[in-house]
Formats: C-alpha cells, sequence, structure tokens
C-alpha cells in the first residue's frame, strides 16, 4: 500500500513536470509562431512595397520613353565605344532614316557630318569618355537625303560604379531655322552695304567723271609738250614727269573706285585710320561743289584701329554724303577732324558692347539744314530719310551704324535746326601701338640680270613696255600677244625661259589657264601673273596655281624690274640654272 502510494505520487509529479514541459513548449511554439507571422507580414509588406515600386519605375520607364518618342528633342545613346544604342523617333525622323536596325549596334554615322565638323565630333567624343566633361556643340549635319540641317547637342557623359564612362546621352535641338534666319540676314545685310554702296557712288559719279577728266586732260596736254620739245631738240624730262604724276593719280583713282565697290567677306587688319579719312576727302572733293569748303584737322599720330579700310572709306564717304546734301542749296562748311581720345565708364553708358579705353574720334560738321529732336531719334532707321524723293534710300546711316558696333564702338550725333549737324564715330585704338617713323624714301638702282624672259599680254603697248623695261635692264626677252602663240613658244623648248609673266585676261587662254599649262610641262617654272581687275582670280588661288608673284595693274618700271628679281632670286636658292649669273645692278 505504502508502495502503491509512493508510485503515484511519482506519477503525479511526473505528470507536473510533463505539464510544465508542455505549457513551455506551447508558449515557445505560439511566440515562435507570432515571430514567423511577423517576418511573413514584414515580409509580405516588402514584397508589396517592391511591386508597388516596380510599378511607379514600369510607369516613369513608360513616361521616359514616350516623352522620348514623341518629343521633338532628338537623343541618341552611345557606348563607350561610341556604338550606337538607342535612337529617338525625332532623330529617325529628322534623319529620315528608314532603317533604324542598320545603325544599332554599330559606329555612330559620323559620315552624316560635314569632313570638318565629322574631325570635331570625334575629338569632343574622345575627350567626354576621357575626362567626364559635359560638351555643347553647334553643329551641321546631312541627313539621308543630304540636305544640310543644323543641330545643338549636349554630350553627357554616364559613369559606371569604378568612374569610367559607360555611355553617352546626345541630346539634340534642331536649329536649322534659326540658321537659316541667321543666314538670311547676314546675306540681306551684305545686300543692305552693297546697296547703299551703290547710292553713294550714284553721288559721286558726277564728281569722279569730273576729276578723271581733268586727269586725261593733263595727260594728254603734257605728252604733247613733251612731243614738241622732244621735236625741238628741247629737254622733256619736266612735262614727262607731270605726265607721270597725272597717271599714278589716275591709277590710284581707279584703285580708290574698285576698293569702294567690291563685293565679298571684309578682312580687318591694323590700320591707320587718318591715311583712309584723307584718301576719302579726295574722292569726296571731286563732288562738292566750290561753295563748299573743306576744314581738315587730321592727327597722323592719333594711332591705329583694327578695321578693314574699305568700311571706313564707306562710313567718312557716307557722312560726308549727307553733309553735301544738307548744304547743297547755300555755300557751307564741311569740317572733318581725327583725334585720339579716352573715353570712361561714363562716357559709354547707354552703349552696349562697348568699353571704356583708348578711341580714335572722327568728326564730321557741317553747317546746313540741321535737325530737330524727333528727327535725330529716327536717322539709324533703315529707310528711314528727310531727302526728296530718288534723292537717297535711307540706308547710309543705318548702314554706318552697323559697321561701328560691329567694331564695338559707338556712334553719337549734335544737331540744332538752322546751325548744322555733327556725327561723332569712336572706334576702339589698338592699345599697343608702335610709331614707325616715316623716313624719306631712297632712291636705289634697279637690280638688273641676263635672264631670258617670256611675257605675253593682249595689249601691244604693254608687251612693247614690258620688252623696253626688261631689255634695259640686261635680261633677254621674247614677247609675245597671243596666250596660245606663249604656250607653242614655250612648249618648243620649255628650258630656254627662266621666267614667265602673263595677263590674267587673254582670249583664248587666261593667264591662270596658260600658267596651268606651263606648270604642267614644266612645275618649277617660275610665273608672275599680272592683272587690272578679275573677279575669277586672287592672289590665293594664284599662288595655289603655283604662281610666284601676283601683281595689280598699273605696273611701273621699278615695281617690275623688282618683282623679276625677287622671283627669280628666290628661285636661285632651291636650284642653280645655266642662264643665271650673279645679278648686277642699273639707272633706269
Amino acid at each position: 500500500m505504502e508502495n502503491k502510494d509512493h508510485f503515484a505520487e511519482a506519477l503525479e509529479k511526473r505528470c507536473t513536470e510533463l505539464e510544465k514541459q508542455v505549457f513551455y513548449y506551447k508558449t515557445i511554439a505560439e511566440e515562435t509562431g507570432r515571430t514567423r507571422l511577423r517576418e511573413i507580414e514584414q515580409l509580405n509588406r516588402q514584397i508589396s512595397e517592391r511591386k508597388k515600386a516596380e510599378e511607379k519605375l514600369k510607369e516613369s520607364d513608360k513616361r521616359i520613353r514616350s516623352w522620348l518618342e514623341y518629343s521633338p528633342v532628338c537623343t541618341k545613346i552611345l557606348d563607350r565605344n561610341f556604338n550606337m544604342q538607342y535612337m529617338s523617333s525625332a532623330c529617325i525622323n529628322n534623319l529620315q532614316i528608314e532603317d533604324i536596325t542598320q545603325f544599332y549596334g554599330k559606329q555612330f554615322p559620323f559620315d552624316c557630318y560635314p569632313e570638318p565638323t565629322r574631325n570635331v565630333i570625334i575629338k569632343n567624343l574622345e575627350t567626354i569618355r576621357e575626362t567626364g566633361e559635359i560638351i555643347t556643340l553647334e553643329t551641321p549635319v546631312f541627313n539621308m537625303e543630304r540636305d544640310e540641317l543644323w543641330f545643338q547637342s549636349t554630350f553627357v557623359p554616364v559613369t559606371d560604379k569604378e568612374g569610367l564612362c559607360d555611355y553617352i546621352i546626345v541630346v539634340s535641338v534642331d536649329i536649322t531655322d534659326r540658321k537659316r534666319a541667321e543666314k538670311t540676314q547676314a546675306n540681306l545685310a551684305k545686300r543692305l552695304q552693297q546697296a547703299q554702296k551703290m547710292e553713294a557712288i550714284g553721288t559721286l559719279a558726277g564728281g569722279i567723271a569730273h576729276d578723271f577728266n581733268n586727269i586725261l586732260s593733263a595727260i594728254i596736254g603734257f605728252t604733247e609738250l613733251a612731243k614738241i620739245e622732244l621735236k625741238d631738240g628741247r629737254n622733256a624730262s619736266a612735262n614727262l614727269a607731270k605726265v607721270l604724276q597725272a597717271s599714278h593719280r589716275a591709277a590710284e583713282l581707279v584703285r580708290q573706285i574698285l576698293t569702294f565697290s567690291r563685293k565679298g567677306a571684309y578682312k580687318r587688319e591694323p590700320l591707320q585710320p587718318y591715311l583712309t579719312v584723307k584718301e576719302a576727302l579726295k574722292l569726296i572733293r571731286a563732288s562738292l561743289p566750290t561753295t563748299i569748303e573743306i576744314q581738315e584737322n587730321i592727327d597722323p599720330k592719333s594711332g591705329s584701329i583694327w578695321a578693314d579700310p574699305t568700311q571706313i572709306h564707306q562710313i567718312i564717304i557716307n557722312l560726308c554724303t549727307n553733309a553735301h546734301h544738307a548744304m547743297e542749296e547755300e555755300s557751307g562748311l564741311l569740317s572733318v577732324s581725327l583725334l585720339r581720345k579716352e573715353l570712361s565708364a561714363e562716357n559709354v553708358l547707354g552703349y552696349p558692347g562697348v568699353s571704356p579705353g583708348p578711341f580714335i574720334e572722327i568728326s564730321i560738321s557741317d553747317t546746313g539744314c540741321g535737325m530737330d529732336k524727333q528727327t535725330q531719334k529716327r536717322i539709324f532707321e533703315p529707310f528711314f530719310t528727310t531727302k526728296e524723293k530718288g534723292k537717297g534710300t535711307g540706308l547710309g546711316l543705318s548702314v554706318v551704324l552697323g559697321v561701328v558696333q560691329d567694331y564695338e564702338g559707338m556712334i553719337t550725333v549734335e544737331s540744332e535746326l538752322g546751325k548744322g549737324t555733327t556725327f561723332h564715330v569712336y572706334f576702339p585704338a589698338i592699345i599697343e601701338d608702335v610709331e614707325t617713323p616715316v623716313e624719306a624714301e631712297e632712291v636705289k638702282p634697279l637690280p638688273i640680270g641676263t635672264e631670258s624672259i617670256l611675257t605675253v599680254d593682249d595689249e601691244t603697248i604693254i608687251v612693247a613696255l614690258h620688252e623696253a623695261v626688261l631689255s634695259r635692264l640686261g635680261y633677254t626677252v621674247m614677247s609675245k600677244t597671243s596666250s596660245e602663240e606663249a604656250l607653242a613658244a614655250f612648249k618648243t623648248d620649255p628650258q630656254s625661259f627662266d621666267l614667265l609673266i602673263t595677263d590674267q585676261a587673254m582670249p583664248a587662254l587666261s593667264g591662270a589657264k596658260l600658267a596651268e599649262e606651263v606648270l604642267s610641262l614644266r612645275p618649277d617654272m617660275p610665273i608672275i601673273l599680272c592683272t587690272g581687275y578679275s573677279s575669277t582670280i586672287s592672289e590665293e588661288k594664284a599662288m595655289e596655281i603655283g604662281i610666284k608673284r601676283y601683281l595689280k595693274k598699273p605696273v611701273d618700271g621699278k615695281a617690275l624690274a623688282e618683282a623679276v628679281r625677287d622671283v627669280l632670286d628666290s628661285i636661285k636658292l632651291n636650284r642653280v640654272t645655266p642662264n643665271t649669273k650673279r645679278a648686277r645692278t642699273r639707272i633706269f
């Protein structure tokens, strides 16, 4: 009995322990279940959030793709080797590409760009890949039909985790319309300036004809006197000197007219404007009535500006022509001054693009009718004019303003009714202006030689002049009045000539064509090309052909002798020919 109670007690104890263990494990299981449940719930939340993020990303990607496909902005994506990975619809449409697959995975189509631009694009892509720099360029592009378009493109590099360029995004905006508008505007500006030139030349035509007739009268008269004196045996040197002086005046007048009326791009160079102003005043003097006096106050030490002499010449002619028109019904005074002046920040206030510093001031004043304040406000407007119909287009002052602003200068006007008008034009002066002292020209003997020269010109008198001058200097001269005859003579024995002197404007073969034929037979043949005026060949083109010297007519004996000797001596530096002997000098 006693053992039975002990067993029951042990069993009850064991049951209690088991109940505790069950409760413990049940508690652990419940806690683990709750933990797992929390983990599952957290995982579900993460999955849900990730799905939402993926949906948003898909939406964003869809929007970006839609924007890329339907945006007028052209987008391209290149890998680091410049292979095409993506091209938007705008690019495909603008370039008129029918099969885009031919470009994907292949080299960026550099052949769409003109040759110089192609090299610029390649160089900039290499720079972007190496430095990570963002670059923007404006470049011309050819579509599949070879039509020229213009794009402003920004190249943006995208790097990987190591900082290396992974790919390049190219975003381009079509600026073709703007470029065409700029080109049209530039052409209109050129046409405006040319039209104004023609107007100015028309105004000066009477004076030019008068002046030129005076020159011709001097040439004819003094030549007749020289002939009489030679016949009588008297010394004709003084009269012939006057003939030569008048001839030089005629040549200078023709040069001025050609310079003033020339078309094409302007070339800026260091220029002392006082020389151009004096030259323009000589020309304007011929068109003014004797009742108008010209008063000059021109400082030859005023310095230099960076300008095109033709444009400065045109400004002086325009302003002086306006002054003439303001005084044409009565006597008056035209005053022209040129001085160096320092302008402060206060002086240039209100003139965008103009910086304070040294300037050269050109002032042109008249004692004419003057202008009221309302008229002064409008004088620089294109086509605005106070002149009678048929006396002007109103282009002159607008052209002047355009040129002055392009030079970063400024123009001011002072005027009062009945008391005249003054225009002040300011051009930035070259700060470091080296003044070269003017020395008297030393009379030197003309260089001579014994070489063999072939000269050709369809004007018999020019051929005779060349032969007389060169023969007197010791050269052996063969003269021809036909370029075809000259070529035939050269072909007979190309090595017998040391120099060819040819005119440009000739029937059959022009001077340039003759030069090309001669050089094809003998590439080392030195050639001098002479021209009075040519719209087909410039000095640069002549040099490209292989011509050694380009001379503008009229060519006097001194210029011809020096050019011949310079060309022959330059050839001697590279080779020695049997005909070449030591140069001597002779008084011409």
